[in-house]
């Protein structure tokens, strides 16, 4: 599903929200221009809120609470909160914020507008800022997340976040509205409309942060619950304003005592111990479920007496890595080291996974947690120095790899395998360090160990051709293709037949690369600068425009190509 559609879906919602309200207005004869004010002034909210949660967070959470955004964006799934750092994220750090927020703009902005006379005006308002806010937070979350989730994250925020904000819009209005016929003082009810809507939001909030299976069901069961309320409620709420004016104060008392929403306000300490009770309960009862299940352990206990406790839920962590399910590997490795927060094991898996979902930072750190647990553990020292080697921090992973060459720890069932991997790879952080000759040597030792070893091949041909040996080269990259045809190993025959000035045996090399890969683009490049080479320009013109189809930005190739194009014009022939 493109992103356009997946924009569409996250706001949909909100889009057939508006529309009963403007239906509302014009069977009134009443201007829709408020709400429509109040709906730009709630996206323009995101703004501020964002950064004081920013602030926030780095002030009094040590940045935890910010992190979660970044493992959200990265892995997809929930991060799971400790319970303290579940309700200052829920309750301080987002609720407080952006309900206070939308309360400073309501009243600011609409406290003297005609709008803010009725009841049902003051309410709609609210949800107006409420959805315009949720709809620039749902953009925002689609457009990081929707390469990674698709539609879905447009699913998930257009059926559950949303309707959050508007509920809390719907129940901080409701109480406002009441100000028109209380006797209490004003800013006494504006508090209360602040305090209940922070109780809603910090609730849902502080809840999908715990990420248990009790959390989500209780967030999930209350919002529905809500939107089933709020609907019934606006069903009831009279639309015509005069209504308003025409009851006495004691039937508005008869009528605000039979709404759903009304017995809370007289009651806040009684829904504050609600809260508290089904978040405590749905932070401890999954807890105590596993230790009464047995599978919990001591936290005195070392990790290595604990493992056979874990191999169980190690042994679904394999299965879904199997199936590349990395989001799964993420979620049933905090699973497992919330029990036994000394498991290297699912630190290394851990890390894994995030280094296929391209979050390297948080894949070095999870690696890095293994190995301070298991400091002889070859296997996360070898994961850790790939990450390090895809960041560009070569001299970091070449450390690696000699320390897993040298760890005492397993490398696994297939440690003779990994073995030549880490001295193949060690050879390209070598060779990317300029050591063409330890390199050369690394790539040989791969190969003691696995004649076979495609790559090991290749970072031999590499080496030659750095040092100027491409008949050695030539012979390392041909052994390379008999064993297997892969898209680069071509390539970089190809730049060896270029050096050899062999230029029609290159053009074919780069051709059987695209022909493998239609997306590498390098080869594409590499093609049209032999062709210009040859002088056939035209030709060579054509290979930079595929190169640049699927790189529009590539600066190398564009320039080549503007001197291809100022040489066909003083030919005359373009």
């Amino acid at each position: 599903m493109s992103l356009f559609w997946s924009f569409f879906i996250a706001i949909a919602p909100a889009i057939a929200i508006l529309c009963y309200f403007y239906e509302c207005d014009r069977q009134i004869g009443e201007p829709y221009q408020d709400k429509f004010k109040a709906l730009l002034m709630g996206m323009a909210c995101i703004i501020p809120a964002g950064f004081i949660e920013g602030v926030g967070a780095y002030i009094l959470s040590g940045n935890k609470v910010a992190n979660y955004f970044q493992q959200m964006n990265t892995s997809i799934d929930t991060p799971s909160f400790s319970l303290p750092d579940a309700l200052l994220g829920g309750f301080i750090l987002s609720a407080l914020i952006e309900e206070a927020l939308k309360l400073l703009i309501l009243l600011s902005a609409f406290k003297k507008s005609e709008s803010f006379k009725t009841k049902t005006n003051i309410v709609m308002l609210t949800v107006c800022i409420g959805l315009g806010f949720a709809c620039i937070e749902n953009i925002m979350y689609v457009f990081m997340l929707h390469s990674k989730m698709g539609h879905y994250i447009a699913q998930a925020r257009a059926f559950v976040s949303l309707p959050m904000h508007a509920i809390a819009g719907v129940i901080m209005g409701s109480i406002l509205a009441e100000a028109k016929n209380s006797s209490q003082h004003r800013p006494w009810i504006a508090l209360k409309a602040l305090f209940a809507a922070i109780l809603l939001h910090g609730t849902f909030n502080s809840l999908l942060f715990l990420h248990t299976w009790l959390s989500s069901l209780a967030a999930f069961i209350g919002l529905f619950g809500s939107v089933f309320f709020t609907v019934r409620y606006f069903q009831k709420l009279d639309i015509v304003p005069k209504t308003d004016e025409n009851l006495s104060s004691k039937q508005i008392t008869n009528k605000n005592i039979r709404k759903w929403w009304a017995w809370h306000w007289y009651s806040p300490v009684l829904w504050s111990v609600g809260v508290a009770t089904a978040i405590a309960a749905s932070y401890w009862i999954p807890q105590s479920m596993s230790k009464l299940a047995g599978r919990s352990v001591n936290s005195g206990v070392e990790s290595s007496a604990v493992a056979s406790n874990d191999d169980g839920d190690i042994s679904q962590v394999k299965a879904k890595y199997d199936r590349r399910d990395y989001v799964g590997v993420i979620r049933d490795c905090d699973r497992i080291l919330r029990k036994n927060p000394r498991n290297s094991v699912a630190y290394n898996y851990k890390g894994i996974a995030y280094f296929y979902l391209r979050n390297l930072d948080l894949a070095i750190d999870s690696y890095s947690q293994a190995i301070e647990i298991n400091s002889e553990y070859a296997l996360a020292y070898s994961n850790r120095a790939e990450a390090y080697l895809y960041q560009g921090n070569y001299t970091l992973a070449l450390a690696d790899y000699n320390l897993a060459i040298q760890a005492k720890g397993d490398l696994g069932s297939k440690g003779k395998s990994r073995l030549a991997d880490i001295y193949a790879d060690r050879g390209d952080a070598l060779g990317r360090l300029g050591r063409f000759s330890e390199a050369l040597a690394s790539a040989d030792r791969a190969l003691e160990i696995n004649p076979r070893h495609v790559f090991a091949w290749y970072i031999r041909s590499l080496a030659h051709s750095y040092t100027k040996q491409n008949q050695e080269a030539l012979k390392a990259i041909d052994k390379a293709i008999e064993i297997a045809n892969y898209a680069y190993i071509w390539h970089q025959r190809g730049d060896i037949l270029y050096d050899l000035k062999r230029y029609p045996e290159a053009i074919v090399a780069y051709e059987k690369a695209v022909q493998i890969d239609p997306q590498y683009a390098r080869a594409m490049y590499s093609q049209g600068l032999v062709l210009e080479e040859l002088g056939r320009d035209r030709e060579a013109l054509q290979s930079y425009n595929r190169a640049l189809v699927l790189y529009p930005d590539w600066e190398e190739v564009k320039q080549s190509k503007q001197k291809i194009m100022r040489k066909l014009d003083k030919k005359g022939v373009r």
